[in-house]
């Protein structure tokens, strides 16, 4: 039998996972996911108190409408979506 000469194997000192799965969300999704769920269920809008927390001002209030970058509050207040920072729903 002929011999083969041997190859330079390094040892495996530890192992590596390069499959994991990563998400990210941004926190502009992440709020436009809580003005959603606000929206959603039978429940008039206007009877659903909220807790809104901006960059410079919290409100506790009702809101009245979405528009495509801004919530309309019924004490007529217009705040930017993009400069809320927290947004839940109160009782």
């Amino acid at each position: 039998m002929n011999k083969k000469p041997l190859i330079f194997l390094d040892e495996i000192k530890s192992t590596k996972q390069h499959n994991k799965t990563v998400c990210y969300v941004s926190e502009k999704e992440k709020i436009e996911e809580q003005i959603n769920q606000i929206f959603q269920g039978n429940e008039p809008l206007y009877m659903k108190k909220v807790l809104i927390e901006t960059k410079t001002n919290t409100f506790e209030t009702r809101i009245y409408e979405k528009r495509e970058k801004e919530l309309i509050t019924l004490d007529r207040k217009i705040i930017p979506i993009d400069t809320i920072k927290k947004i839940e729903r109160i009782s």
